[in-house]
């Protein structure tokens, strides 16, 4: 009877260290996720002065699920970044409302980053065309892509 006793308690010894095991293990991933989201914001922004629009915007897209997740100011660079690439690609609708998303978190972007905001806001607001160049945080121009005459 003692030894039924005793692989009772065992069973459940293993049993909450397997689910403990297992809640790590999802904290981990979730984690990783995470990070590897902003990074690939950070790796948009790249494609983004490297005149990659297209390989931005689907970076940009695949993270957007994450990003209420996200910390102000991560949110408020990839706002930035998915606005300027809609722009550069001719959407001002889209570049508008991801733009607009930046302007709220105005306070967490870095200099740099605020010019490229308010000079993207004037292009939209403007409809200036073509669009003027940008300048962005590493001092690279970014100029918009036309697909169609």
């Amino acid at each position: 009877m003692r030894t039924d006793f005793l692989r009772a308690i065992l069973r459940a010894k293993r049993f909450e260290g397997e689910k403990a095991l297992k809640g790590s293990f999802l904290a981990l991933v979730f984690s990783a996720l995470l990070a590897g989201c902003t990074s690939s914001v950070q790796r948009g922004a790249e494609f983004y002065t490297q005149h990659r629009y297209i390989d931005a915007a689907q970076v940009f897209e695949h993270c957007e699920p994450q990003l209420p997740s996200w910390e102000e100011g991560a949110r408020a660079e990839y706002a930035l970044y998915r606005g300027a690439t809609f722009l550069a690609l001719g959407n001002r609708a889209g570049a508008r409302h991801w733009l607009q998303g930046a302007q709220r978190g105005w306070t967490y972007l870095s200099p740099s980053d605020r010019t490229l905001l308010t000079d993207s806001l004037h292009a939209v607001e403007s409809g200036s065309s073509p669009s003027p160049v940008f300048r962005g945080a590493n001092g690279l121009a970014a100029t918009p892509v036309r697909f169609s005459p």
